[in-house]
């Protein structure tokens, strides 16, 4: 069975990246070479396996497939 990730409340996914730079309310997030500016309520790094887990909604704007 697969465990389902919530981020404040939101269905999120997990993916490989990392914290570029941080400022106020936002933060860099790198994701496989892709760069874009997220709101930190919106992620959650996860030190232990260097991923970060993404509001799912957010991520589909930020990262279109294709």
């Amino acid at each position: 069975m697969s465990q389902v990730i919530n981020v404040n409340g939101k269905t999120a996914i997990r993916v490989n990246g990392h914290v570029c730079l941080e400022k106020g309310t936002s933060a860099l997030v790198d994701v496989d070479g892709d760069k874009v500016w997220l709101p930190v309520s919106t992620f959650r790094v996860n030190a232990r396996d260097k991923s970060i887990d993404i509001q799912e909604w957010i991520f589909n704007q930020k990262f279109p497939k294709g």
